[in-house]
């Protein structure tokens, strides 16, 4: 007789939910909705670090010369990146092998058991030295290395490998890249000179890790997680995010063989167009004194829009030799 086949929430030892502490109606909405379909054991509320608390906020030289408001966004996406760093630290402290990361606005559009529960356990464990699994994101490419699909009474589930995601709000991470993790991210004293230069954690993780061939990190196409509306504590204001979830419109993705993946990650116009487009997010924000850019102000201050560009290639040239 053949074994039934893996349970999701069988290999999942831990759900953490990162929460502020003045968010109880996050907290009552996704801990209600999670209760009904994961063991009650395995659900950890996560107070969420306030960046306004943190030491040198509104003196880091990061701070110079912005409004109050200004200042509150930097200090929400503080917030994000250490209370992500706290999760990753426990996962190891706990020794947990499969932990699933959700921020306190995440919606499951599924419960994630049946077809689709299969198909993720199958993903989990057939797919070797995996680092991140995401179950919601905005993809950072629309290309992609098709793993796995099944059809569904809704929709077809792909699982693929991508090249680096943008949002941080429902992934999979396990004890070998927690840890890895955890090493490299900052801890209080040192976010405000991170954030200056990374701009925020999935920034980080889509520009350092995503484009590496040697780290594995998968999505799903359509999300089965996404964000959802809320008044947002990094933006200041109501969001309703578009994220192309189970039963919506997808967002589009060629997929590609694994060799032709490697080989874009490796050609020299593709390491080219990603480190230009990061060089023009840098630059943009010196030219427009956005705050985080002070350290280009100098530079482009009367180089103009292409200037500004330039220089900021320059400055990305030298910190990488």
């Amino acid at each position: 007789m053949d074994a039934a086949p893996a349970s999701f929430w069988n290999l999942i030892d831990a759900v953490c939910i990162i929460n502020l502490d003045h968010r109880t109606d996050r907290w009552e909405t996704i801990g209600s909705r999670l209760k009904t379909i994961v063991p009650e054991q395995k659900i950890h509320r996560i107070s969420a670090v306030w960046g306004k608390k943190l030491p040198g906020y509104r003196e880091h030289r990061l701070f110079h010369g912005i409004t109050e408001e200004e200042a509150l966004f930097w200090a929400g996406r503080a917030g994000c990146v250490l209370s992500h760093r706290k999760v990753l630290a426990l996962v190891g402290q706990n020794g947990w092998n499969n932990t699933l990361i959700l921020e306190d606005d995440a919606e499951l559009l599924d419960n994630l058991d049946g077809t689709i529960g299969y198909l993720l356990a199958r993903t989990i464990l057939n797919t070797p030295r995996w680092d991140l699994f995401y179950l919601g994101c905005t993809p950072y490419s629309d290309r992609a290395v098709l793993i796995d699909r099944e059809k569904t009474s809704q929709d077809t589930v792909n699982i693929a490998r991508i090249v680096g995601p943008l949002c941080t709000h429902a992934y999979l991470v396990n004890d070998r890249s927690a840890e890895d993790y955890v090493n490299r991210l900052p801890d209080e004293n040192g976010i405000w000179a991170w954030l200056a230069w990374h701009n925020s954690l999935d920034s980080w993780i889509a520009n350092e890790y995503g484009n590496r061939t040697a780290a594995t990190i998968l999505g799903c196409y359509p999300n089965l997680v996404i964000q959802g509306q809320s008044y947002s504590d990094i933006e200041h204001i109501d969001i309703t995010h578009n994220q192309g979830g189970l039963g919506g419109t997808p967002h589009p993705v060629q997929y590609i063989g694994e060799e032709q993946f490697v080989r874009m990650l490796h050609t020299p116009k593709y390491l080219l167009k990603r480190q230009l487009k990061i060089a023009a997010h840098y630059a943009l924000g010196a030219y427009y004194h956005m705050a985080g850019y002070r350290k280009f102000s100098v530079s482009i201050e009367n180089a103009g829009y292409w200037g500004a560009i330039k220089a900021a290639w320059q400055v990305l040239r030298q910190r990488g030799k």
